[in-house]
């Protein structure tokens, strides 16, 4: 998945592709993407139906990795999961601490799931240490914990400099890669924020 400022990334689209399939909705939507059927022929299944009126958003890149074609923009973006969703709740929380509404508003600009809002909106009002600063705005900010990591290239994170000119290749966007391990950095110039376009670099 794709992340803003310090959220984690996995550029691992075939071990997304298959977390995708273990789910048993997301690996009907899978098979009928692939299989190029009509929405019309899953009514009666309940677990479709709820993606009946998403369906024309909905896309199998090359990895095989469903994606959600965001509205009025470029980005494509990887459908998460039931597996991997907490992880990008709790760094988007960790990273606006505002409230629902911009902790749903970073998170949706890097990933979907139906029902994401509601998941968001569950975890900030049950957060214990949330609940316990609203209202304290004076108290010293909280210690945040390092992500444990075994092997340089298991985890990466990823930075977007945009919107910029244009170049005659048709890129816009300077993407910043660094391997949290060494802290290797990579930069590259690319055309749009899509996953498929980031795994590829």
């Amino acid at each position: 998945m794709i992340g803003a400022n310090s959220l984690v990334v996995e550029l691992n689209p075939r071990r997304l592709m298959q977390l995708q399939r273990q789910g048993p909705v997301l690996r009907k939507v899978a098979a009928v993407l692939l299989d190029g059927r009509s929405v019309e022929n899953v009514e009666g299944d309940r677990e479709l139906e709820t993606f009946r009126t998403h369906f024309d958003r909905l896309s199998l890149n090359e990895a095989g990795i469903i994606s959600w074609n965001a509205t009025n923009s470029d980005v494509v973006l990887p459908v998460i999961p039931r597996v991997l969703r907490r992880k990008p709740i709790v760094e988007c929380r960790e990273m606006a601490h505002t409230g629902c509404t911009k902790t749903y508003d970073l998170l949706r600009q890097r990933a979907y799931w139906l029902g994401m809002r509601k998941e968001v909106v569950d975890y900030v009002v049950s957060c214990k240490r949330c609940q316990q600063m609203k209202g304290d705005t004076t108290g010293a900010a909280q210690s945040m914990e390092p992500i444990a990591v075994s092997e340089v290239g298991e985890l990466w994170s990823v930075d977007f400099m945009d919107p910029l000119p244009v170049t005659t290749s048709g890129n816009r966007y300077i993407v910043i890669m660094t391997e949290y391990l060494s802290r290797w950095i990579e930069v590259a110039a690319v055309p749009n924020q899509r996953a498929t376009t980031i795994s590829g670099v």
